[in-house]
């Protein structure tokens, strides 16, 4: 569609993404090797933000980025949620 209407097109790809998901739901892990503190072994961390392998975070991520893409007056497409568009 973008060659037939001679659109522009801007893609975006982030690294590191899912390490600025904002987690909204209390998860912990345990903690990990290297880390573990002498005689506090039963202890676990309190995730703030999503990790990767975190069943949560690709989910998280895409909330976060669908609220402020919207707020700049983009919307997603019926045919595909993972493409916006801006209309000018």
């Amino acid at each position: 569609m973008a060659a037939i209407y001679d659109w522009e097109v801007h893609q975006v790809d982030v690294k590191n993404v899912y390490l600025n998901a904002t987690l909204t739901e209390n998860v912990y892990m345990a903690q990990p090797p290297g880390f573990v503190q002498a005689g506090k072994t039963e202890k676990v961390c309190k995730l703030h933000k999503a990790l990767y392998g975190l069943k949560q975070a690709g989910c998280k991520w895409y909330n976060a980025l669908y609220t402020t893409i919207t707020d700049l007056g983009s919307h997603v497409t019926a045919a595909d949620p993972r493409v916006f568009i801006t209309r000018i």
